[in-house]
């Protein structure tokens, strides 16, 4: 399995980020601070800023996504191989041994409080395969 289909079917951030606002929020924001609708867009930032308690916000804070600097193609790819080492993962995704294993760590994390998120990336990225 190679990041090639991953990057066909999600081509940049933007996609990967309007794919995980159709998981987590169904394509409406919500914010992950006090569960408000509403909110202003920062359009400059794919960001949210909720007009009850004016906290930013994007889809990916407090998920296991929050403040990476590993694009979110690789963290699929992970999310679809979590049975590799960390050693196998770093080299094909090009991060360091411990990157590899502070994603690993993080899966695993959301694998035992959100198993529904995990299941659709895997499913969405297994279908790109097969």
């Amino acid at each position: 399995m190679s990041l090639t289909p991953i990057y066909k079917r999600f081509k940049n951030q933007k996609e990967c980020i309007l794919y995980l606002e159709g998981i987590f929020w169904d394509g409406s924001p919500i914010c992950p601070f006090c569960g408000y609708r509403k909110y202003n867009t920062i359009q400059t930032e794919n960001r949210y800023r909720c007009k009850a308690c004016k906290s930013p916000f994007s889809v990916t804070v407090l998920t296991l996504f929050h403040k990476t600097k590993v694009d979110l193609q690789k963290w699929f790819f992970a999310v679809s191989n979590d049975h590799l080492t960390c050693r196998k993962l770093a080299k094909q995704i090009g991060v360091t041994k411990d990157t590899a294993h502070f994603m690993l760590v993080r899966i695993s994390i959301a694998r035992r409080n959100r198993p529904d998120i995990i299941n659709k990336i895997k499913k969405e990225i297994y279908e790109q395969y097969y």
